[in-house]
Protein backbone atom coordinates (compact mmCIF):
# COMPACT_ATOMS: atom_id res chain seq x y z
CA UNK A 1 0.00 0.00 0.00
CA UNK A 2 2.66 2.10 0.89
CA UNK A 3 4.50 1.92 -2.52
CA UNK A 4 1.02 2.54 -3.94
CA UNK A 5 0.98 5.73 -2.43
CA UNK A 6 4.62 6.35 -3.68
CA UNK A 7 4.69 5.98 -6.88
CA UNK A 8 1.04 7.83 -7.01
CA UNK A 9 3.01 11.05 -5.42
CA UNK A 10 5.79 10.29 -8.31
CA UNK A 11 5.22 12.04 -11.75
CA UNK A 12 6.41 10.55 -14.76
CA UNK A 13 6.10 13.26 -17.23
CA UNK A 14 8.47 14.60 -18.96
CA UNK A 15 9.52 19.03 -18.56
CA UNK A 16 8.23 20.58 -21.61
CA UNK A 17 10.93 21.58 -23.72
CA UNK A 18 11.03 25.83 -23.96
CA UNK A 19 10.25 26.48 -27.82
CA UNK A 20 10.55 30.59 -27.26
CA UNK A 21 12.04 33.25 -24.97
CA UNK A 22 10.02 35.61 -22.89
CA UNK A 23 7.68 37.67 -25.67
CA UNK A 24 6.72 34.74 -27.63
CA UNK A 25 10.56 34.88 -29.67
CA UNK A 26 11.52 31.75 -31.56
CA UNK A 27 14.94 30.22 -31.97
CA UNK A 28 16.51 33.02 -33.96
CA UNK A 29 14.27 35.52 -33.55
CA UNK A 30 16.08 39.33 -33.28
CA UNK A 31 14.49 41.54 -30.46
CA UNK A 32 15.27 44.98 -31.60
CA UNK A 33 14.79 47.68 -28.57
CA UNK A 34 16.49 50.67 -26.89
CA UNK A 35 19.91 50.93 -28.21
CA UNK A 36 20.67 47.21 -28.82
CA UNK A 37 19.45 44.17 -30.93
CA UNK A 38 18.97 41.30 -29.17
CA UNK A 39 18.90 37.30 -30.89
CA UNK A 40 16.94 34.51 -28.73
CA UNK A 41 18.91 31.23 -28.58
CA UNK A 42 16.81 28.28 -27.58
CA UNK A 43 18.57 24.82 -26.59
CA UNK A 44 18.14 21.84 -25.36
CA UNK A 45 18.45 22.72 -21.43
CA UNK A 46 16.77 26.80 -21.82
CA UNK A 47 17.33 29.44 -23.63
CA UNK A 48 19.16 33.04 -23.44
CA UNK A 49 19.00 36.53 -24.92
CA UNK A 50 22.16 37.71 -26.38
CA UNK A 51 23.25 41.29 -27.38
CA UNK A 52 24.13 41.31 -31.54
CA UNK A 53 24.51 44.75 -32.02
CA UNK A 54 23.61 48.01 -31.56
CA UNK A 55 21.01 50.54 -32.87
CA UNK A 56 21.93 53.42 -34.42
CA UNK A 57 19.74 56.84 -33.15
CA UNK A 58 17.35 56.56 -36.62
CA UNK A 59 17.22 52.62 -35.65
CA UNK A 60 19.84 51.24 -38.21
CA UNK A 61 21.25 48.00 -36.93
CA UNK A 62 25.00 47.73 -36.61
CA UNK A 63 27.17 44.33 -35.57
CA UNK A 64 29.45 44.15 -32.70
CA UNK A 65 32.59 44.76 -33.67
CA UNK A 66 31.20 46.64 -37.07
CA UNK A 67 31.02 50.18 -37.66
CA UNK A 68 28.44 52.71 -40.03
CA UNK A 69 28.42 55.71 -41.37
CA UNK A 70 25.19 57.64 -41.02
CA UNK A 71 24.22 61.12 -41.40
CA UNK A 72 27.74 62.58 -40.99
CA UNK A 73 28.20 60.34 -37.96
CA UNK A 74 29.99 57.01 -37.63
CA UNK A 75 28.27 54.12 -35.25
CA UNK A 76 30.34 51.89 -34.15
CA UNK A 77 29.40 48.78 -31.71
CA UNK A 78 32.19 47.91 -29.27
CA UNK A 79 32.55 45.63 -26.49
CA UNK A 80 34.52 47.09 -23.69
CA UNK A 81 36.82 45.38 -21.51
CA UNK A 82 34.86 44.81 -18.99
CA UNK A 83 32.58 42.65 -21.35
CA UNK A 84 29.46 45.37 -22.20
CA UNK A 85 28.49 46.29 -25.27
CA UNK A 86 27.95 49.84 -26.02
CA UNK A 87 28.25 52.58 -29.21
CA UNK A 88 30.29 55.00 -29.64
CA UNK A 89 29.31 57.80 -32.05
CA UNK A 90 31.65 60.22 -33.75
CA UNK A 91 31.32 62.82 -36.41
CA UNK A 92 32.48 61.10 -39.81
CA UNK A 93 35.80 62.79 -41.73
CA UNK A 94 34.12 63.65 -44.44
CA UNK A 95 31.46 65.86 -42.68
CA UNK A 96 31.12 68.84 -44.24
CA UNK A 97 28.89 70.58 -41.40
CA UNK A 98 30.30 72.50 -38.60
CA UNK A 99 28.82 71.82 -34.94
CA UNK A 100 26.91 74.43 -33.53
CA UNK A 101 28.33 76.26 -30.59
CA UNK A 102 25.81 75.34 -27.83
CA UNK A 103 23.81 73.66 -29.64
CA UNK A 104 22.16 76.87 -31.63
CA UNK A 105 24.92 79.29 -32.97
CA UNK A 106 27.06 78.80 -36.43
CA UNK A 107 30.60 79.10 -37.17
CA UNK A 108 31.47 82.66 -36.85
CA UNK A 109 27.82 83.83 -35.69
CA UNK A 110 28.10 86.67 -33.07
CA UNK A 111 25.28 86.52 -30.71
CA UNK A 112 24.85 88.56 -27.03
CA UNK A 113 25.03 86.74 -23.45
CA UNK A 114 23.84 89.58 -21.69
CA UNK A 115 26.65 92.51 -21.00
CA UNK A 116 29.26 90.20 -23.81
CA UNK A 117 29.28 90.01 -27.54
CA UNK A 118 30.15 86.28 -28.11
CA UNK A 119 31.34 84.54 -31.61
CA UNK A 120 31.04 80.83 -32.51
CA UNK A 121 34.04 79.43 -33.71
CA UNK A 122 33.27 75.33 -35.26
CA UNK A 123 34.82 72.76 -36.75
CA UNK A 124 33.26 69.49 -38.14
CA UNK A 125 34.47 68.16 -34.80
CA UNK A 126 34.45 71.12 -31.86
CA UNK A 127 33.29 74.21 -31.04
CA UNK A 128 34.24 77.08 -28.52
CA UNK A 129 32.76 80.67 -27.74
CA UNK A 130 35.35 83.59 -27.08
CA UNK A 131 33.88 87.09 -26.21
CA UNK A 132 34.70 89.33 -28.54
CA UNK A 133 33.33 92.55 -27.06
CA UNK A 134 30.88 94.23 -24.15
CA UNK A 135 27.83 96.19 -24.02
CA UNK A 136 26.63 99.38 -22.68
CA UNK A 137 23.46 99.03 -20.81
CA UNK A 138 21.89 100.78 -24.19
CA UNK A 139 23.34 97.68 -26.59
CA UNK A 140 26.48 99.59 -27.68
CA UNK A 141 29.39 97.54 -28.49
CA UNK A 142 32.77 98.16 -26.85
CA UNK A 143 35.50 96.37 -28.22
CA UNK A 144 37.98 94.84 -25.87
CA UNK A 145 40.07 97.23 -24.59
CA UNK A 146 37.76 99.90 -25.64
CA UNK A 147 36.05 103.21 -23.98
CA UNK A 148 32.22 104.42 -24.78
CA UNK A 149 30.74 107.26 -23.72
CA UNK A 150 26.59 107.07 -23.05
CA UNK A 151 24.60 109.37 -20.98
CA UNK A 152 26.98 110.99 -18.05
CA UNK A 153 28.99 107.36 -17.99
CA UNK A 154 32.18 106.17 -19.74
CA UNK A 155 31.91 102.30 -19.92
CA UNK A 156 35.36 100.55 -20.78
CA UNK A 157 35.66 96.86 -21.55
CA UNK A 158 38.76 95.16 -20.08
CA UNK A 159 39.74 91.71 -21.09
CA UNK A 160 40.34 89.64 -18.14
CA UNK A 161 41.85 85.47 -17.11
CA UNK A 162 37.91 84.53 -16.93
CA UNK A 163 36.83 86.47 -19.41
CA UNK A 164 36.29 90.44 -19.55
CA UNK A 165 34.77 92.60 -17.70
CA UNK A 166 32.39 95.80 -18.46
CA UNK A 167 33.01 98.99 -16.16
CA UNK A 168 31.96 102.55 -15.58
CA UNK A 169 35.04 104.26 -13.83
CA UNK A 170 34.47 107.77 -14.03
CA UNK A 171 30.92 109.99 -14.33
CA UNK A 172 31.83 112.27 -17.91
CA UNK A 173 32.45 115.72 -16.46
CA UNK A 174 33.12 115.09 -12.85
Amino acid sequence: MLILLILACLDFSTASPITTCPGGYKNGDKIIGGQFVRECYIDAVGYSINIIGCLTSKGTEVLIGTKLEEDENVYACITTADGRVRIKMSKSPSSKHNLLCEGTYENGQKYNEGSMVMQCTSTPYSWKTSIIACLTPHGRDISLGGQVEEGHRIYSCTKTENGATISTPALKGR
